[in-house]
This record gives structure tokens, sequence and C-alpha cells, in this order.
């Protein structure tokens, strides 16, 4: 699990800082986190540790450079890379709202 104030790498060469864990799911933890960048917070998406493998790092990578176009309300597409170690995740835009659990 990743701690507050926990800073992350991302293939983009910027930096994300842990603020707080949000919600554990079937693939991974999602973590409130803020862009060193901007200040801008973003949602940290770090895949468990059976699902961490170089495979998964690379298919994350793609669906990143897919820069997809159409938004849905609670799914929302990864804009960067974690590349922080042995870490498999991504990093998107945070929206608050509803979860994708009560949304459906």
């Amino acid at each position: 699990m990743l701690k507050p104030g926990q800073n992350l790498r991302c293939t983009s060469g910027t930096t994300v800082q842990i603020e707080s864990f949000l919600a554990d799911g079937g693939l991974g933890c999602a973590y409130l986190a803020r862009a060193t960048r901007d200040g801008s917070l973003v949602v940290v998406k770090v895949l468990h540790d059976k699902m961490s493998s170089a495979d998964a790092r690379r298919r994350i990578a793609h669906i990143t450079g897919l820069r997809l176009s159409r938004r849905c309300p609670v799914l929302i597409a990864p804009e960067d890379v974690i590349s922080d170690g042995l870490l498999a995740g991504y990093v998107a835009p945070y929206f608050a709202g509803q979860s994708l659990e009560e949304f459906l």
C-alpha cells in the first residue's frame, strides 16, 4: 500500500505525490494524488502485485498512448504511466463524483 507523501515517477518525467487512499478494487488500488508539475489532483491506479507484470506495464503504456477521446463519467482514460520500480499503474485526471460501483 502506498503512503501519503510518497512520490512516484511517471514515464512523462513528471512526479505525483500520494495524498490519500481512495478505494481497493479487483485489479488494484486507487489513490488521490497531486501532480507536482501543476498541483492538479489526479488519481493513481496501482495494479495488485499479481497483476503487476512487464506485460501489464506495456498494455497500460499502449492504452495511455491512444489518448481516448470519448469520456465516460466514471471511466477516465489514463494520461501517464507509473515508471517507479516494479509498480504497474497509471495516472488519470481526478473528477469528484460517483465511484464505478455506485454508478453501476
